[in-house]
C-alpha cells in the first residue's frame, strides 16, 4: 500500500472490516489500525 486512501480518514465510526485476500505489509496493517482505532480488522492472506 503507498499510501492510506483519504476516505480512509472518514471511516471513523467503522466497527468491522474484512480485508482478506489482500497482500498488506506489517507497516500497512500498523497504519490502518492506527487510522482505525475502533475498528476490528480481520486480515488474511
Amino acid at each position: 500500500m503507498q499510501k492510506l486512501p483519504v476516505i480512509i480518514r472518514q471511516l471513523t465510526s467503522l466497527k468491522f472490516i474484512g480485508l482478506t485476500g489482500n497482500p498488506l505489509t506489517e507497516k500497512d496493517i500498523e497504519v490502518l489500525h492506527r487510522a482505525l482505532p475502533d475498528c476490528k480488522i480481520i486480515f488474511e492472506q
